[in-house]
């Protein structure tokens, strides 16, 4: 409640979209990602007031989104597991908002459909930590 409080949910996800912004990323930058992305889902977690400071904070949810191109299968897990907290929040509106992520995430990556890099991915390699 306190990082709430002092402003930190801001804080995240301005770091998070400099680092989503970035055309091309380091290791750096997708550790510091990894990190945003854990932070998200651990206040999340912690108490409802956390929860609706994320959901409500503006495109905290397409920032998120975004990350699901990590190399990290951990981290897309973490982002899919995001993405489901925030479609059953229906306090927040966030079937729409979910679904309004993986919009802003299918035009900012270029993409025809809106679960194109999920289907992609499990096609390709059978990644079956996307699957649980």
């Amino acid at each position: 409640s306190d990082f709430v409080a002092l402003r930190g949910v801001p804080a995240l996800f301005n770091c998070l979209l400099v680092v989503n912004r970035k055309a091309k990323k380091s290791s750096e930058d997708w550790t510091m990602q990894a990190e945003c992305v854990r932070c998200a889902e651990k206040l999340m977690n912690s108490s409802k007031n956390a929860l609706l400071a994320v959901i409500e904070h503006p495109k905290s949810i397409n920032q998120v989104c975004c990350c699901i191109e990590n190399p990290d299968p951990a981290i897309r897990e973490t982002v899919l597991k995001v993405m489901a907290a925030t479609a059953l929040c229906s306090s927040a509106d966030g079937h729409r908002l979910t679904l309004a992520a993986l919009d802003f995430y299918r035009i900012w990556s270029r993409r025809t459909h809106r679960f194109s890099l999920l289907v992609d991915g499990l096609q390709e390699d059978g990644d079956l930590s996307v699957k649980r």
